[in-house]
């Protein structure tokens, strides 16, 4: 579980760590983190993070759920999987509003609502998974069908 944890924090932080130390980092190194996250995200300028200057490997949106996948890697914070249920697509309807509402032309794309929906999705996704695979380090294996359905 602490290698799957340290796993996520660490995909999570990537694209953090190439825009805030863009000029830090190997040529390589940075071409490298840019081409793991291209096919990952439109990198729309408008829509796009500028850290020290330089825009960031992914847009806003896609910042806000990598620190929420980082987040909830790194915090000791436990919810149900009930909790999460409720959570998770409450965050997934208010992106999916701000993404319409953008699309459809009634506000222009607002940074802090992006990162936020996004970290609230990828944090809770996160999270939810994480409760998962600990439930199921704890049944064992053998769940039995049927009673996975009935969770």
């Amino acid at each position: 579980m602490k290698g799957l944890r340290a796993t996520l924090a660490f995909v999570g932080l990537l694209p953090w760590i190439r825009g805030l130390a863009h000029r830090e980092l190997h040529a390589s190194l940075a071409g490298a983190i840019d081409a793991a996250f291209f096919s990952l995200c439109h990198h729309a300028p408008e829509r796009t993070l500028l850290l020290g200057g330089d825009a960031m490997c992914v847009c806003s949106r896609c910042a806000g759920l990598y620190a929420g996948v980082f987040l909830a890697a790194v915090w000791p914070w436990r919810a149900s999987p009930t909790t999460l249920r409720i959570v998770f697509p409450a965050g997934a309807a208010l992106m999916m509003a701000d993404i319409l509402s953008q699309d459809l032309g009634l506000h222009a794309p607002w940074h802090p609502l992006r990162l936020a929906t996004g970290a609230i999705v990828g944090f809770t996704a996160t999270a939810w998974m994480l409760s998962e695979v600990l439930g199921s380090g704890r049944r064992g294996c053998h769940v039995n069908r049927r009673e996975a359905l009935a969770r």
